[in-house]
């Protein structure tokens, strides 16, 4: 039972380190878009997802700082996304471990009451 203790107390501090990246990240600027250039120019465009039946879109024009920062805005939200993604694996993870070092305990304590003896007293 001591592994999977250890298990939980691991998976904790992955999930509150993961955390902490997804805050840094959305700090920085996310958007969820597609990179779009206009045919035969060098003009930018993001193209954010159809929203009932409406697309935004956003402008971003011709200057390489400004395309390189929104080409970072559409990276970090990639990112995010998989963070995310890895968060709630982790968190479901969690969940299951404590479910059955639950069940564990419990199957302990019946066994041990079913032939006599106190594991409460053993301090398990």
């Amino acid at each position: 039972m001591k592994v999977i203790n250890n298990a939980l107390v691991t998976i904790k501090k992955l999930i509150k380190e993961l955390s902490a990246l997804e805050k840094q990240l959305t700090t920085q600027g996310c958007i969820n878009a597609y990179i779009h250039f206009k045919t035969g120019t060098n003009k930018m465009y993001l193209l954010e997802p159809v929203v009932a039946g409406k697309r935004k879109f956003h402008y971003v024009g011709v200057d390489p700082e400004k395309q390189q920062a929104a080409r970072d805005h559409v990276q970090r939200f990639k990112q995010r996304e998989q963070v995310r993604a890895a968060i709630a694996q982790y968190e479901y993870e969690y969940r299951e471990l404590a479910d059955s070092l639950q069940l564990l305990k419990d199957q302990a304590l019946h066994c041990a009451r079913q032939v006599g003896i106190d594991l409460k007293a053993l301090a398990v």
